[in-house]
């Protein structure tokens, strides 16, 4: 089996997803209005949230979430914004159970690093990462809340001999 990081933007939907307004604000600012904004999109593309389903954690404190050190793949220390995992999770088994991680730039950073795209070493790093960790198949979503959205998750290949 053979592994490959796919980068792309987000499939195509009929759902029309509402930018986000960050006001001027810094990210920490803004994270638990934004921890919002995404829970009402998901939602209203049916991802269910709740005690049958998901919810969203503000992990943009937890520097250390997706600390891991392994022989063949080497250590890596850092964090994400906000993950999506399942209702019954805790903080202190996020990182075994992260399903979606949200990687947000603000509006600022976007345009002072030359677009969402120069992010993109961050956020396949951060997709080792929870892979390494997480029991869940995961997906890591770079955005800017406003009009971009790059979707990184590893596509599994099958090769018979």
């Amino acid at each position: 089996m053979g592994l490959a990081i796919v980068e792309g933007d987000a499939p195509e939907t009929t759902k029309v997803f509402q930018a986000y307004n960050w006001k001027q604000r810094s990210k920490s600012d803004a994270i638990s209005d934004a921890c919002e904004h995404i829970q009402f999109q998901l939602s209203e593309c049916g991802c269910r949230f709740g005690r049958e389903g998901y919810k969203l954690l503000d992990i943009h404190t937890n520097e250390h979430l997706l600390d891991f050190s392994n022989k063949k793949v080497g250590s890596f220390s850092g964090g994400s914004d906000i993950a999506v995992v399942p209702y019954k999770t805790n903080m202190f088994g996020a990182q075994f159970q992260l399903c979606i991680l949200f990687e947000l730039k603000t509006n600022e950073q976007v345009l002072s690093n030359g677009g969402l795209d120069s992010f993109s070493s961050q956020a396949i790093l951060k997709l080792i990462a929870s892979w390494c960790l997480s029991h869940q198949r995961v997906m890591v979503v770079l955005t800017d809340l406003c009009s971009t959205a790059l979707v990184y998750e590893f596509e599994f290949i099958k090769k018979i001999k």
